[in-house]
């Protein structure tokens, strides 16, 4: 039993993972939109040159004029909101 419960906190450890390249914070944000689950990140935005943290439920990616979006539930905002992907500096799960 002793070993399950070890285990448990390794994987929950793991869950806590910092996604800072371009192509794991993709794989991250593609894998909250499939699960359905919340996620953390860290943006820049470029529009009003400000830096927040948030947690988000990812709702799904677009593209637009050559630019990748994310549409999201922000719950720091209570609404939905859109954030440039290259804005995101990291995902936490």
């Amino acid at each position: 039993m002793k070993k399950r419960k070890n285990q448990k906190k390794i994987n929950e450890e793991i869950e806590l993972k910092n996604y800072s390249s371009t192509s794991e914070i993709h794989q991250c944000i593609d894998r909250a939109i499939r699960e359905k689950k919340r996620i953390h990140i860290e943006y820049n935005s470029k529009y009003n040159d400000e830096y927040t943290k948030r947690e988000i439920s990812p709702i799904k990616k677009f593209r637009e004029k050559e630019r990748t979006y994310l549409q999201a539930y922000c719950h720091k905002r209570k609404d939905e909101r859109i954030f440039l992907t290259r804005s995101i500096i990291s995902v936490n799960k």
